[in-house]
């Protein structure tokens, strides 16, 4: 599965279909002293290696709204270059970050997206210098419930979250045909 490989495999070279990368963004200043490593990261790792024309970039802030800040094709380095320039203009700032409703508006966009047959990846780049206490235990439930296909990979002072989006019908639907592939051997047994 996508989410437990290293995402840097999915170069050029790997794949043949187009990807739908919904680049989310914490824009609390928890982030503000890491940003330029952050934003160097996503412009090698991302922008150079991952990214193929076809592919389409939404970039969505998280701050005390959650804003979609672009959406585009991607055709080639001159679409990384705007990107860049859109990224480099963030302001952080802030305590608050809704971080659950970035993956919510990622995953509605996701569901109704005109080529269902794109992978979807969504990227959170956070901070780990997080002074903001979580009051409401309902949004962490709700948080963690939409992470709940994830993983972390953390760097000095910020943490890439790469997120599976929607897969909750393909695991039942990968599920379903192997326990139907496993009936179908029982049938065969002696």
């Amino acid at each position: 599965m996508l989410l437990f490989v290293n995402f840097s495999t999915y170069s050029e070279d790997v794949r043949s279909g187009p990807i739908d990368l919904y680049l989310l963004i914490d824009t609390r200043s928890s982030l503000s002293s890491h940003y330029s490593e952050a934003l160097s990261w996503i412009r090698s790792a991302v922008f150079e290696e991952i990214l193929q024309k076809g592919d389409s970039v939404t970039v969505i802030g998280a701050g005390e709204s959650v804003q979609i800040l672009s959406e585009s094709a991607y055709i080639g380095p001159e679409s990384s270059q705007g990107l860049e320039k859109l990224l480099q203009s963030i302001r952080l700032q802030g305590t608050h970050g809704d971080l659950a409703g970035a993956i919510r508006v990622a995953k509605r966009k996701d569901t109704a997206k005109s080529n269902p047959r794109a992978l979807a990846v969504a990227l959170m780049i956070t901070g780990t210098d997080n002074r903001e206490t979580v009051s409401n235990g309902e949004q962490t439930k709700d948080l963690e419930a939409l992470l709940k296909y994830s993983k972390v990979e953390d760097f000095p002072g910020w943490k890439l979250i790469i997120i599976g989006l929607n897969v909750d019908g393909k695991i039942k639907a990968a599920a379903a045909e192997y326990q139907a592939f496993l009936n179908t051997l029982e049938q065969k047994a002696p």
